[in-house]
């Protein structure tokens, strides 16, 4: 169709502000409804300003555009220990997992019209696995002229991460002219043949 002569005489009215009963009013701005991170999980031993995750913010008005940042008040414990980099949460400190492994932040989110949300978060460290740190036997002597699989000592290992499982085998590189003698059962070392002391 087209705009009628009055829809343009109502379109003048409300430019030169006057009333206008068949526009209705513009409607007002409304305040964030909502925050949401990307990724509330994250890995120990990873080096200051690491991603955690990405905000995003739920509001009614379309197209508006959110900043971040950390504020205090309920869930804020852990504020000092993360940093926003536009709308990306990352860390400011290192994180040791047998130290502490949740997390509680407060975030706002602020629309273009200055209205808020906040909410708190609970972020989890995530433990990575270290190599072990060292191998210990615990008998070094063994009597001669014993059968072959007989026990000499059982092996275990110290490793940064409580509650790993090993495994054990013999292998080639400094120290291992002796190892043809021995075999390893599980976690025990035992003789791989009788041994004499004069050989």
């Amino acid at each position: 169709e087209g705009i009628s002569a009055l829809d343009a005489s109502d379109i003048l009215r409300r430019v030169v502000g006057l009333p206008t009963p068949n526009i209705p009013a513009l409607p007002i701005a409304q305040p964030p409804t909502g925050i949401a991170l990307s990724s509330t999980s994250f890995a120990e031993n990873l080096p200051v300003g690491t991603t955690v995750g990405t905000f995003t913010t739920s509001d009614p008005d379309i197209g508006d555009t959110h900043t971040y940042s950390l504020v205090a008040g309920l869930g804020d414990d852990d504020n000092a220990k993360f940093a926003i980099n536009g709308s990306t949460l990352v860390t400011a400190a290192l994180f040791d997992f047998d130290l502490q492994n949740t997390f509680s932040i407060r975030v706002q989110t602020t629309d273009s019209t200055g209205r808020t949300f906040q909410r708190f978060f609970v972020l989890t460290l995530t433990e990575q696995n270290q190599a072990p740190t060292d191998i210990n036997l615990s008998n070094l002597s063994v009597a001669e002229n014993q059968p072959a699989g007989t026990i000499v000592g059982n092996l275990t290992t110290a490793d940064p991460n409580a509650g790993d499982t090993h495994t054990y085998s013999l292998v080639s590189g400094e120290g291992s002219t002796g190892n043809a003698a021995f075999a390893i059962s599980g976690s025990q070392l035992v003789t791989a043949q009788p041994l004499d002391f004069e050989a």
